[in-house]
This record gives C-alpha cells, sequence and structure tokens, in this order.
C-alpha cells in the first residue's frame, strides 16, 4: 500500500505556504509519518488527528489515520475512518484498495470487492485494484477466475509486477506450467530482490526440471502444457497444435536444442535457455509472436551475459551451486550486476504478453 502524505506534504509546502494552521497541520502530520515508520502507529494517530482538526480539508490526513490503524491490523477502525471520506473528490486508488483490504481481513469477501470495483469505475488501468480482487477470490478458491483478474491487471497495467506473481503461482499448480514460467521471469525481472523472487525462482527451476523428461540420457517429454510433446510426434508433425504458443514456439523450442542435454541442472538449463532464445528469433517466431521477455533475453544475450542471467532466474531452485558458480566468476557476475542493474525490462502497453493473445 501506497503512502499519499509524501507527495502532497512536498507540494503543499508552496501551495500554503502563508497559512499558519496549514503549516502546522503538515508539520504534525510529518512527524506522525516518522512515527509511524518507526511502529509507533498510536502515537502517529494522535498527531494525525491534531493535523485533521487543523486542516479538515485535506483528505489525506484522515487516509493515513486509516492505514496506521490497518498497520495496527484493528481493521474495524480503519475502515470506520476511511468510510467517512469515501465519497470525497480527490482520492486515489490506493484509497480504494486500502478499504478494500480492510474488509478482506475482516471476512467479508464480497464487501470487500465491491470496494475494489467501485475503484475499477474510476480507476481502470490499476493494476492493483485488478489484483485485488484476485487476490480475494484466491481466498475464496475461485482460481480461474482470479486468473482472469490477474490477467486483465496485466493487460492494463504492464509494470504492477504482482499480478505477474499471482498468475504465475496459479499457472505453475496447472497442466500449463509454460505460462508459469513466462510470467514467473516477468515477475522477477518487474520485483528483482524479494522474498517473493526468490520464491519463484524455486519454482521456474522446479518447473524445468520436473517437465523436461530425460529417458536413458535422452529427451523423452516436454510436458510444460497439455498434450505434452514428444519427439516422435515432433518429428512426425511439425505442425502439432502449431496454432498454440505453448506448443509451437515454447514446447518445440525446447525439443529443438536438446540434443546435446543429458541431464537438467542449473548449467544445462542456461545453455538450453540461451539456445532457445538463439532458435527464436533465427526462425523469426517474434514476427507471429512477439515477446517482451525474449526481446530481453536476447539483448541479455548480446551484451554477453545470457549465463548469468539464467544463473539469476534459477539461483534459489539450487543455491549452492548457483553460490559456488558466483564464486568462481567473480568478475563476469560483477559486471552483469552492474549491467544488470542499468537495463531493465521494458513493457509498454503496446508489447504487453498475455496468455490470451497466444492461444
Amino acid at each position: 500500500m501506497k503512502r499519499f502524505l509524501s507527495a502532497f506534504l512536498l507540494l503543499s509546502q508552496f501551495a500554503f505556504g502563508q497559512n499558519n494552521s496549514n503549516e502546522m497541520a503538515r508539520k504534525m502530520a510529518k512527524q506522525a509519518i516518522v512515527l509511524m515508520d518507526k511502529g509507533n502507529f498510536q502515537e502517529s494517530i494522535k498527531l494525525l488527528e491534531k493535523a485533521h482538526e487543523l486542516d479538515s480539508s485535506v483528505i489525506d490526513y484522515e487516509y493515513e489515520i486509516g492505514y496506521a490503524y490497518y498497520l495496527k491490523k484493528e481493521f474495524d477502525k480503519a475502515v470506520k475512518i476511511l468510510s467517512k471520506i469515501s465519497e470525497k473528490k480527490g482520492l486515489h486508488d490506493q484509497f480504494f484498495q486500502l478499504l478494500g483490504s480492510c474488509y478482506d481481513y475482516l471476512g467479508d469477501f464480497q464487501k470487500a470487492i465491491s470496494i475494489y470495483e467501485k475503484g475499477l469505475k474510476n480507476f481502470p488501468s490499476s493494476g492493483a485494484l485488478w489484483g485485488e480482487i484476485g487476490v480475494t477470490l484466491l481466498r475464496q478458491k475461485e482460481l480461474a477466475k482470479a486468473l482472469s483478474y490477474f490477467e486483465k491487471g496485466i493487460e492494463v497495467a504492464p509494470l504492477h509486477a504482482s499480478n505477474y506473481y499471482w498468475a504465475s503461482k496459479i499457472y505453475f499448480s496447472s497442466s500449463k506450467e509454460v505460462w508459469g514460467i513466462i510470467y514467473g521471469e516477468l515477475f522477477m525481472n518487474l520485483e528483482r530482490n524479494s522474498v517473493r523472487t526468490s520464491e519463484i525462482s524455486r519454482l521456474i527451476y522446479s518447473s524445468f526440471k520436473r517437465n523436461i523428461l530425460l529417458k536413458e540420457g535422452h529427451l523423452a517429454e516436454i510436458t510444460f502444457t497439455t498434450p505434452s510433446l514428444k519427439p516422435e510426434i515432433y518429428e512426425n508433425d511439425l505442425q502439432h497444435d502449431g496454432r498454440k504458443f505453448e506448443i509451437k514456439v515454447f514446447a518445440q523450442g525446447l525439443m529443438e536444442v536438446m540434443d546435446k542435454v543429458n541431464e537438467i541442472n542449473i548449467e544445462s538449463l542456461s545453455v538450453i535457455r540461451e539456445d532457445f532464445i538463439k532458435g527464436y528469433f533465427s526462425k523469426q517466431l517474434n514476427t507471429d509472436y512477439p515477446n517482451a521477455l525474449f526481446n530481453f533475453q536476447k539483448k541479455v544475450m548480446d551484451a554477453g551475459f545470457s549465463k548469468a542471467y539464467s544463473y539469476w532466474i534459477l539461483r534459489s531452485g539450487d543455491p549452492e551451486k548457483a553460490s559456488k558458480w558466483v564464486e568462481q566468476n567473480r568478475n563476469y557476475w560483477s559486471n552483469f550486476i552492474k549491467w544488470f542493474g542499468q537495463n531493465k525490462l521494458q513493457i509498454t502497453q503496446s508489447d504487453t504478453f498475455r496468455r490470451q493473445q497466444n492461444q
């Protein structure tokens, strides 16, 4: 949940500098934010209440009081405060996110969804609100319906990381794990260093291990999607279910680069992933199946960091081997991390990548 007051306090210094009571309210609010960040919620609330008494025109003070109660997990009190300003002008999408979340934690899922939907009427491109409805539906075990909201969130707000996170987790527990791989790696690029990043790294690695099946050192089957792909099917029918991205691009692409692989581990996967991207572009599949993630992987490859990037993506799947490799390639890894920090994945409305575009 984002805070409103930081930007307001900065801008309002210039807009209301002559009003003493407004100025005092802003100073109190600044102190309240410091206290809230330190976990002293009750004293923060007292200051915000005084700020509101001095300048009741600023709804952000009441929002922050509600936010403090939310952080205290006193959701009923938060709802009482936030409901008072729910019809006022100047609300942000985070307001509806906060109020809906309070109802969610109180177990009133339908009320939570109605609040999020109200917010979407005013902010239809809010990835956070689409995602919150999805999370609420997940709590009710409505996976398919939740997924539709996460994927809508990806469509309207392609840089909002959480929708990729939840969508990938749903697909990793389905028969179409290819979309867990795609959404998961997109998520990792958008939220690079969190507990959730490590979680998705493990899931991606496990999915590769689970869905590339070898028998006596040779490829037996690729099961990222239904139907699965076997060498004999691929050889007899190159166009097998060719309309679908997951077969024509992903599964067949992997099939074509498996001839030298006799074991699936973090090292062999780094080779497989690089060869896959080379094949994707050499066959010009990017024309019919454009993919912002694959474009970024090519950028990484052209910069000479394909192996380091794959180790970064897969590192939590085999942390011991990943750490050992990093130690053995310290300079190369350091150069990659520097480059990676300066070159982030870019996704725009025009190149958003979603499953629905590739069915």
